[in-house]
């Protein structure tokens, strides 16, 4: 009787000792697993106050925000929908990237328009819309012609950036120092409030940036459109692709404005601030 339970007393303690063994080692390889981490978003959502009478920079930049993020999300691991010229609310316009010799590829005016448009109330937006349709007969809209109405019906002002090395640097002086104009070919002039070049007024392109949480902006006589969040000059990259496993080249670009070299000069319009 002694030895049976003696022997039912180590079969017990072996169980408690190899589930408590198992635990421990269980403990361990927790531990030693690696934390894979969620990959942080491209860019993070606005918690600013708005600043400007009549549009809400939040609400703009917040937009893009999301574009951009569902955008890279979609480009890592599948197809992003934000592409092309229309958008497929449910799929990617861009089912066959490699069959076509010229892809319908979003475009950087696109992409501003949609911060613009929601930083705007309807009734502004649909006027400043009305506005491009009787004055501009040209397929969509252009960073020249918008930043030119906006200043016109709006309120807005605009700033010229220039590099020293810029095709149009002596041209774009001569006007400002003539009628503090830009020259847009064969369009009307927009006018300044102020230019400055690149090399020399550093601080002060810096100093006006960081007072803006959205600026629209065009560079080298409209070629390219782009916004600004403070400092940073945020634009789309028509060559991007929707998926890196078709090209590994993003859609949504963002650059220290002081470190752009793209183009070598720039227009950005401001909304007007709020009275103190």
């Amino acid at each position: 009787m002694h030895s049976d339970y003696m022997k039912s007393f180590l079969f017990l303690a072996l169980i408690v000792l190899y589930s408590c063994s198992n635990e421990d080692l269980k403990s361990v390889r927790k531990e030693e697993e690696p934390k894979v981490e969620e990959a942080k978003p491209f860019s993070e959502y606005s918690r600013d106050s708005n600043t400007y009478q009549f549009f809400n920079s939040v609400n703009a930049i917040n937009r893009l925000v999301a574009i951009e993020n569902e955008y890279f999300k979609d480009f890592e691991s599948g197809e992003s929908r934000y592409y092309g010229t229309q958008w497929d609310p449910y799929q990617s316009s861009f089912p066959n990237y490699f069959t076509k010799a010229r892809p319908d590829s979003m475009h950087c005016t696109i992409y501003a328009i949609h911060g613009l448009k929601a930083g705007m109330t309807k009734e502004d937006w649909d006027y400043l819309d009305s506005l491009h349709a009787a004055n501009y007969k040209i397929d969509g809209y252009a960073g020249w012609s918008i930043a030119y109405l906006l200043l016109k019906y709006f309120n807005w002002r605009a700033y010229l950036i220039l590099d020293e090395q810029s095709a149009e640097f002596n041209h774009c002086m001569k006007w400002f120092k003539r009628n503090q104009t830009y020259p847009v070919w064969r369009q009307p002039k927009i006018p300044l409030e102020d230019l400055m070049i690149i090399q020399n007024d550093g601080a002060k392109i810096d100093s006006l940036l960081a007072q803006h949480e959205f600026g629209w902006g065009f560079s080298n006589q409209g070629y390219h459109t782009w916004i600004t969040r403070y400092n940073m000059l945020k634009e789309c990259n028509w060559s991007g692709s929707p998926s890196r496993k078709m090209m590994d080249n993003p859609l949504f670009i963002r650059t220290a404005f002081n470190k752009y070299q793209d183009y070598l000069s720039h227009v950005v319009v401001f909304p007007p601030k709020k009275k103190v």
